[in-house]
């Protein structure tokens, strides 16, 4: 009886989880390629934009991500970093840079 309970003892050993892509990735109201493994994105936007709205979804759900929300642009390049942070500590930039025409 000892013995199972051993065994059960080191399936209870928690292993964080290392995931630090993203599932989705956008920017309101512009059109970009998402792919999980593509870090660098790039978008024109009119002179009139001064603000931009970016969305992100971590593939895993126990990651945290960061860097989303409104962001202020002004003209020429922008680059917004979107930081994706696994359970275990891991982190994933992802960079859009906006270009404001």
């Amino acid at each position: 009886a000892n013995k199972n309970q051993n065994n059960t003892g080191s399936n209870n050993k928690y292993t964080y989880s290392g995931n630090n892509y993203l599932s989705s990735l956008k920017i309101e109201g512009y059109d970009i390629e998402f792919n999980k493994d593509t870090l660098e994105y790039s978008v024109n936007v009119p002179n009139d934009v001064s603000v931009v709205k970016i969305g992100a979804t971590a593939e895993d759900s126990k990651a945290s991500v960061s860097g989303i929300g409104d962001f202020e642009v002004k003209e020429g390049n922008n680059p917004l970093h979107v930081v994706v942070k696994a359970e275990n500590g891991n982190t994933k930039t992802y960079t859009v840079t906006v270009n404001v025409l």
